[in-house]
């Protein structure tokens, strides 16, 4: 009976020692699948993430992998869509007999093509609306605020595109520009190009 004290002590210390873990396992190296079948079966990592979409067969039992090319979202038209005339860049080519009705406050007609093909023979449009004279010379400027070209110029003509005329508070001189980059034609009607912004 004396020596049980011991046997209990020796005892303990074995299964305590035994229980002691020995140090750090080195780890296996990590195998790679090469594709996400091979680690499905063989229970490893997966190459891909795991979103790739899978299609699995009728018994459940293995996933066969399917890659989907992205689809193409179809444009949707509308049917209802209104189309806006546009204006056309060079009234000259739309539009035929454009001719000044006058020398003073000049008002450009000319018989001007349609969307439906059928010309308008009384497109008319006053420059002055399109027109300025200022500092610069004369320009395009929609509306502007103080426009000096009916009062300072005169003896207007066309040549081509080009008006001329002969403006001056002072002096006077002749002075040019081109009304293909002021006026258009809007669905058989000139109008200001700068109307809309063009």
């Amino acid at each position: 009976m004396r020596y049980f004290p011991v046997l209990v002590l020796l005892l303990a210390f074995v299964t305590l020692a035994s229980g002691r873990p020995r140090g750090p396992t080195p780890a296996a190296p990590l195998r790679l699948a090469r594709s996400n079948r091979e680690a499905l079966v063989n229970n490893l990592p997966l190459p891909r993430p795991a979103s790739i979409p899978m299609r699995c067969d009728r018994s459940n039992t293995t996933c066969i992998e399917e890659l989907r090319k992205p689809r193409r979202k179809a444009k949707r038209q509308n049917p209802s869509a209104t189309v806006i005339p546009a204006l056309t860049a060079n009234y000259q080519q739309t539009c035929n007999s454009v001719r000044l009705s006058s020398t003073t406050n000049p008002t450009l007609q000319a018989n001007c093509k349609t969307q439906t093909g059928a010309y308008n023979p009384g497109a008319s449009f006053r420059l002055s609306q399109c027109v300025s004279f200022g500092a610069q010379g004369l320009q395009c400027n929609w509306r502007p605020a103080v426009n000096l070209f009916q009062n300072f110029c005169s003896n207007c003509r066309l040549e081509g595109t080009v008006l001329v005329c002969e403006c001056g508070t002072l002096f006077v001189n002749t002075h040019r520009t081109d009304l293909s980059a002021c006026v258009a034609n809007e669905d058989g009607e000139l109008a200001c190009r700068t109307t809309r912004g063009v």
